[in-house]
């Protein structure tokens, strides 16, 4: 798109103050006349809907969930944080409808939630019940229908699919998820994530592994044989779609890889030493 989010300071280094909301907000950037508009006040973790017109974001100053329409900067608060528990929600995911919104009710010491909102309407409901043995983490909606994936479990960690009737699926287990939520593809056919099989080896490594959803087959599509000494260089992660569908971008240590689906090659696309994040594919 032509117009970037961002969360920006009032200062280069802003003070926090208890009581207070940290002193970041929500600017709109121009990429072509470079233009920069402050949307909205006291937010962070800004989310595009997928049809643009709205962001998602997160309030420093009720610690809820807003949303704020693109054009007029009108925000209204779509679920509120809990004064009781001190519940928050988080970690939120646009419904291809641009409607609803999937998110956790977060609490960092008792296992969250997974609920959904209708932005609308201001309605939630909730889709998963977190529990001591099956915490739930890391929901993303698929970009075609009403699937949420989300990762769940501490001692056996498992990837799974929500539909809105509550009911789950198993897509994958005994695999830990790491540096970030499973990546649908495009079509909402597959499922790509960075892990590592827990007890495989004492050397921790992290693989790209693909999810045929349909199929409910999974495939490990990057692997170097283990060493014994820690190589940054072995640990893919951070998957990234192309928007046809038919490659992934990936992290290899300080690396960009990229891994081709129809021919099953990869290539090494260049080398980055000061950041680990902020790829973006363009069509």
């Amino acid at each position: 798109g032509r117009t970037m989010a961002l969360v920006l300071a009032e200062e280069p280094r802003p003070v926090f103050v208890e009581d207070a909301p940290y002193p970041v907000h929500i600017y709109l950037l121009d990429q072509e006349t470079r233009d920069l508009r402050l949307l909205v006040k006291n937010g962070v973790a800004p989310a595009w809907s997928p049809d643009g017109r709205w962001l998602a974001f997160n309030s420093t100053d009720t610690r809820g969930l807003w949303i704020v329409q693109v054009e007029n900067g009108i925000a209204t608060e779509a679920f509120a944080a809990s004064e009781k528990d001190g519940r928050t929600p988080s970690f939120f995911s646009w419904a291809p409808d641009s409607r609803r919104l999937a998110f956790l009710n977060y609490s960092p010491d008792e296992p969250s939630d997974l609920m959904i909102v209708d932005v609308e309407l201001k309605e939630a409901q909730r889709l998963v019940v977190g529990s001591e043995e099956n915490w739930v983490y890391a929901p993303v909606w698929s970009p075609v229908d009403d699937r949420i994936v989300f990762v769940s479990g501490i001692s056996r960690p498992e990837v799974r699919v929500a539909k809105l009737d509550g009911t789950t699926e198993v897509l994958a287990v005994g695999i830990q998820t790491v540096n970030g939520s499973p990546v649908w593809s495009p079509d909402g056919q597959w499922l790509a994530f960075g892990g590592v099989i827990q007890y495989e080896s004492e050397v921790f490594q992290t693989d790209i592994w693909l999810v045929d959803i349909m199929n409910r087959s999974i495939n490990r599509i990057t692997y170097d044989s283990i060493k014994p000494a820690i190589d940054i260089n072995a640990d893919d992660t951070f998957p990234m779609w192309s928007p046809d569908g038919s490659q992934i971008v990936y992290l290899k240590g300080d690396e960009v890889w990229l891994f081709n689906l129809q021919t099953g090659t990869t290539v090494k696309l260049f080398s980055q030493q000061e950041s680990r994040s902020g790829l973006t594919l363009g069509q």
